[in-house]
């Protein structure tokens, strides 16, 4: 996407991964279409059968020093930007992928508006109620929220896969911070103003 601009159309199998909320949201923000083969039809999924192929004949037996996600990723894109995209295909006619791409790219060409983060594209959002202590939880790691939210259902934006790495707070639609991981000991001697919220539960996802 960062490379060659946002897709017009993404098609994807039916897989239970494919239909996440994360990757409908991000094509949602992304204005883009969405696409799913139909169900019971193999025919559909035959570019992406023949794809899965490729990789599994002319990728994985080559691949050495692979010890975790990030490496493969690496070596796969460098492979698929070094090699496949730049290899004639008979399916266009002896032309490349990169040479298709460029000679149909004019006019076609739409990058993500200034005010979209990519990093943020992929990333979850969810609703919690910030408990009398001041904090809220994801994934079992309990984070700090600003005073005046104690008590108030906010909107947490976060990375699934690293849901330390970055939370964002949301008041509404107003970013109000970006939470950290409790200081235990700071939040046990902190001084909070006296206000009644009733019975605040912590809380689950939306």
């Amino acid at each position: 996407m960062l490379t060659f601009g946002v897709p017009a159309k993404l098609y994807l199998d039916n897989g239970r991964n494919f239909r996440a909320d994360d990757i409908r949201i991000a094509c949602a923000t992304m204005k883009t279409a969405l696409i799913h083969t139909t169900p019971y039809y193999p025919q559909g999924k035959g570019k992406i059968e023949r794809w899965f192929k490729t990789v599994r004949g002319s990728f994985l037996p080559w691949i050495t020093n692979i010890t975790s996600l990030r490496d493969l990723n690496t070596a796969l894109d460098a492979w698929v930007h070094n090699e496949y995209n730049r290899t004639s295909h008979s399916s266009l006619d002896g032309a490349t992928p990169h040479d298709c791409f460029l000679k149909n790219i004019e006019g076609r060409l739409r990058r993500l508006p200034k005010h979209i983060d990519p990093a943020e594209l992929f990333c979850r959002k969810e609703t919690r109620i910030v408990a009398r202590d001041g904090t809220f939880r994801i994934n079992n790691i309990l984070y700090e929220a600003h005073e005046h939210l104690i008590g108030k259902k906010i909107g947490v934006l976060f990375d699934p896969h690293n849901p330390s790495h970055t939370v964002k707070v949301f008041d509404g639609p107003c970013l109000v911070h970006t939470a950290t991981p409790i200081d235990y000991f700071g939040n046990a001697h902190a001084k909070r103003q006296n206000i009644n919220h009733g019975n605040i539960e912590q809380g689950e996802p939306s």
